[in-house]
């Protein structure tokens, strides 16, 4: 299943419209987003997710994808806090499931949006280590802190095992749009 997310709800409210007119499946408003059932029985969600505390209502619901529209808008904490749940929806039905968050979006206009910069670090100009377009680099998160890794082999930390997710980033130019 599929998450798609603006911050506002009133402007999931396009994307919306847009698979709509795909015609394809069976489509249900919900607020300004909504859920489209595809005839092979998949789920794209649309909504959004204005308020920071609006994202506990992602909460426990998994979904393979998900993908946020314009990420900078987001703050960092409804970003780690919803790609929490991209995971398979039946991980024993499909145990090789492949999982996946996309942000996209345009440079950071406010200071709230600058985490994705921290974020993407090695991909900007001036990094310590720089990575080339679309190379993948491996992270976890041990006691609140960031940390690279050297491939996706788990982390044993104190006796804890942290799995490293991998990261990448794809510039883009206007004329893509």
């Amino acid at each position: 299943d599929t998450l798609l997310l603006r911050r506002r709800a009133v402007d999931a409210k396009a994307i919306s419209k847009t698979l709509q007119t795909l015609d394809y499946g069976s489509w249900k408003w919900a607020g300004s987003g909504g859920e489209l059932r595809t005839p092979d029985a998949r789920m794209i969600e649309v909504g959004g997710c204005e308020h920071d505390a609006d994202k506990g209502k992602y909460q426990g619901s998994p979904h393979d994808l998900i993908a946020f529209d314009e990420l900078p808008t987001f703050t960092e904490s409804q970003y780690t806090f919803i790609i929490g749940w991209n995971r398979p929806l039946n991980p024993r039905l499909y145990p090789n499931q492949r999982c996946r968050v996309v942000g996209a979006g345009n440079p950071p206009t406010d200071p709230e949006g600058e985490w994705v910069l921290r974020r993407w670090r090695a991909w900007m100009p001036g990094a310590e280590r720089p990575a080339k377009p679309g190379e993948l680099r491996w992270y976890t998160t041990i006691e609140g802190e960031e940390v690279e890794c050297e491939d996706g082999r788990a982390i044993i930390h104190k006796g804890v095992a942290y799995q490293p997710r991998s990261r990448t980033f794809i510039p883009a130019r206007l004329e893509d749009n």
